[in-house]
């Protein structure tokens, strides 16, 4: 016996469902687009907030101590002039070997709802100088019995404490020191050189103040730094990574040594380098630690943002779906209310990150936004699956990017994974769909 197939519908009744169908797309399309103006709001008062944190942030820090950065010692002697009325000239030696050892107190400085990181930092600053040869061009112009040791620091402003200085086993006071008296400005003393080619070791100790980095520049032919801190979330930073380092949950100690090799700079420059010398030491060579987490709050929350567009096209699909699959329609007005919950999440999760961190900001805002979403899916939809449905997404959604804004490095491939999913499990609610006259899509109301 055979079966006959029944006859195809008119055009018109099977053209019907795919119409509709494709209105209500170009209609969520358009809510998704009208939605990035909030969004765009919500980045530019993220924006303000963060500068408003960076200028209270110099302040706190202004009065405290800057970054700081250590070039370490010098030894400056004077060039006797030629011309009686020509300023003098000085001869800058590095040590042969300089050794510092640190420890950092990081602290949290507060004013209002923002924050500073700031720190306390004892230096014992050790090594010895040898005369090179290349000295000895100005041997007869010399002046060694004017010869002043300098320690050159990023910020003197906050240096707190300077010990005696211990030079060949004696104690000498230290005093700031300007440009005209060694060439460079620092602090210093005055020392004795009898017989240049002796070895003249040296070590002092100074207690200053800094905030967020502290950093070293390797004038030493041999340079080796070791630094210990009860700061637990430390970055290594620098042309020098730590030779060895130990992070735990009670702070890190991190050993660098830099030889001859790794440092682009000549053991004697005269004055009118100096500042060259020193630049490129600074600028090119130095090596520390910052005291700086790897996400703020705030580049977590602009982050977050980035997948805001994400947000809105799977919740919009999930509704989509709970309207197809619950057979009941859904207004243009469900689908903005429920895009502008999305929008209050970010501006939630921005407001909230600043009092209590972005971890328990974003655990509030999302239970505020899931809540809010899923109580009025359920007033519209009146259909217990889709709304239940709808709730798993939304959670599954939330947590998934959660994770996501955590994965520095692997947030992209993270992200693409997710779309992948979203867009597999659309393709297998949709598996069935027909353009036939009895599928309704919920009435087609939109």
């Amino acid at each position: 016996m055979n079966e006959s197939n029944p006859p195809p519908l008119p055009a018109p009744a099977r053209n019907s469902l795919g119409k509709r169908l494709g209105y209500k797309l170009l209609i969520i399309a358009s809510c998704i687009v009208l939605l990035q103006i909030p969004l765009f709001l919500v980045e530019s008062k993220r924006e303000e907030r963060a500068q408003r944190q960076i200028d209270v942030v110099r302040e706190i820090t202004g009065a405290w101590g800057e970054d700081q950065l250590v070039h370490g010692a010098l030894l400056a002697v004077p060039v006797a002039s030629e011309e009686r009325q020509a300023e003098p000239t000085f001869l800058h030696i590095a040590p042969t070997q300089l050794e510092i050892e640190g420890k950092l107190d990081p602290q949290i400085l507060r004013r209002g709802i923002y924050r500073a990181e700031v720190y306390d930092a004892d230096l014992k600053i050790a090594g010895g100088f040898t005369v090179p040869n290349q000295a000895s061009e100005w041997a007869d112009r010399l002046s060694w019995s004017e010869a002043r040791l300098v320690l050159v620091l990023g910020d003197a402003a906050g240096v707190s404490l300077v010990e005696p200085l211990r030079w060949q086993g004696e104690e000498i006071e230290m005093a700031g020191q300007s440009e005209s008296e060694t060439g460079v400005r620092g602090i210093g003393a005055r020392v004795a050189i009898s017989d240049v080619s002796e070895r003249f070791d040296f070590s002092v100790t100074v207690s200053m103040k800094g905030s967020e980095s502290l950093q070293f520049a390797p004038l030493g032919q041999e340079s080796v730094v070791t630094l210990v801190s009860a700061a637990t979330s430390p970055s290594f930073v620098g042309a020098v990574l730590p030779d060895s380092r130990e992070v735990t949950a009670e702070g890190f100690t991190a050993h660098w040594s830099v030889g001859s090799l790794e440092r682009a700079l000549p053991r004697v420059w005269c004055s009118a380098d100096v500042g060259k010398m020193l630049g490129r030491a600074g600028g090119e060579d130095p090596f520390g630690v910052v005291l700086l987490s790897g996400v703020t709050d705030y580049r977590a929350v602009e982050r977050a943002l980035k997948y805001g567009i994400l947000f809105l096209i799977t919740v919009f699909a999930g509704c989509f779906l709970g309207e197809f699959l619950g057979g009941r329609p859904l207004h243009v007005l469900n689908y903005l209310l429920v895009g502008a919950a999305l929008c209050l999440f970010f501006l939630a999760l921005l407001a909230l990150a600043e009092l209590v961190g972005f971890g328990a900001a974003y655990a509030l805002a999302a239970l505020a936004s899931v809540g809010l979403i899923v109580t009025y899916a359920r007033a519209v939809m009146r259909e217990g699956k889709a709304v239940g449905a709808l709730a798993m997404v939304l959670g599954g959604i939330f947590g998934y990017l959660f994770l996501v804004l955590r994965m520095e490095d692997l947030s992209l491939i993270a992200g693409t994974v997710l779309l992948f999913v979203l867009l597999g499990a659309i393709m297998y609610a949709t598996r069935h769909l027909r353009f036939e006259e009895n599928q309704s899509l919920g009435g087609g109301a939109v």
